[in-house]
């Protein structure tokens, strides 16, 4: 893989405050849940079901009488402390288990407030990270007054609460609306015991990729200066040429992406994506390292890529010092 070595900037999406003239503010939650990825967004996905998983909510109507999965109905809610409010949904994407919506009359003396749910299924297939995020525009006389708030009394809660709901429930088989990922697709998410800070110098520094492959041999070629995207390496494996290119590269999204291309097996031509997402419920992170073969004659060996990361996952665990389990 083809990561940078230069020092990265630490930028978290749970930071409280993003400094300008119109005090854009966001709040952020995320929340491990012992249910599969499906059984969680069959909640989420429901526009009008929050009072079934989230205390806050005791009611809840959408208006002109419209299904909850048609992007542009309006809710109303009555909440737990007799407020009210009226939210519209903004986006609905079942492939990538998000949801957008935002105040259409505010509960609270926010301004342009837009909110997403987004889910994150663990390769385990048996948990799911859930995130609640918000941007909005705070009023000059209650600045950081509602940061914490959302986030522990709305996001938390509310995510608490589902956790508790699902536990009860047995669990389901995947529901008709979510896609089948892609034959071309490589996926494995992680959590890595440790926040994102320690995480992300690593993963970004990591430039050493032989200990992850018995196979790879001779030396590593830099035809580019570290960090700098579309810069590449090129190495010998089994003999041949293999050609990987920094195709992107955020420190502000935490965000590495990469190709390989193979100058004889095309098979093992692929783009690669890995992410890191801040767990604040117990402060780790969760590490989604994706394969994607879109021009593909035939299905990727899964069983070899799969084995592959899981090794960048051990080397990446002790590097960070969140294992002490020696590399096998």
């Amino acid at each position: 893989m083809c990561f940078a070595t230069t020092p990265a900037p630490h930028r978290h999406p749970e930071s409280p405050r993003q400094q300008g003239l119109n005090n854009m503010a966001n709040a952020y939650t995320s929340w491990i849940i012992d249910a599969p990825v499906d059984q969680v967004w069959a909640l989420v996905r429901d526009f009008n079901g929050l009072p079934n998983w989230n205390p806050g909510i005791v009611e809840s109507v959408i208006e002109e009488n419209v299904s909850s999965d048609v992007v542009g109905a309006v809710r109303s809610l009555k909440l737990a402390n007799g407020a009210s409010g009226r939210e519209r949904l903004l986006a609905l994407d079942d492939r990538r288990y998000q949801v957008m919506y935002n105040f259409e009359l505010a509960p609270l003396p926010l301004d342009n407030y837009v909110g997403r749910i987004e889910l994150k299924p663990l390769t385990d297939g048996t948990r799911t990270l859930a995130i609640w995020h918000s941007t909005y525009d705070e009023r000059p006389d209650n600045q950081m007054s509602f940061q914490s708030v959302l986030e522990s009394d709305v996001f938390a809660g509310g995510f608490r609460s589902m956790a508790t709901k699902l536990a009860e429930e047995p669990t389901t088989g995947e529901t008709n609306h979510c896609r089948q990922p892609s034959p071309g697709k490589v996926y494995v998410a992680e959590i890595i015991d440790a926040p994102l800070a320690d995480v992300w110098p690593v993963l970004r520094a990591l430039a050493g990729i032989g200990p992850w492959y018995a196979d790879l041999q001779g030396t590593i070629q830099l035809t580019a200066r570290p960090g700098q995207v579309g810069g590449q390496r090129k190495l010998g494996m089994d003999g041949d040429l293999v050609t990987e290119t920094l195709t992107g590269l955020s420190d502000h999204d935490h965000r590495v992406c990469y190709s390989v291309r193979h100058d004889i097996a095309t098979s093992l031509n692929y783009d690669a994506t890995v992410e890191l997402h801040p767990v604040t419920m117990n402060n780790t992170t969760l590490v989604t390292w994706t394969l994607d073969w879109p021009n593909a004659d035939a299905p990727p060996d899964v069983v070899t890529h799969r084995a592959a990361l899981k090794k960048a996952f051990a080397l990446l665990k002790v590097q960070v010092g969140a294992t002490n389990e020696p590399l096998s």
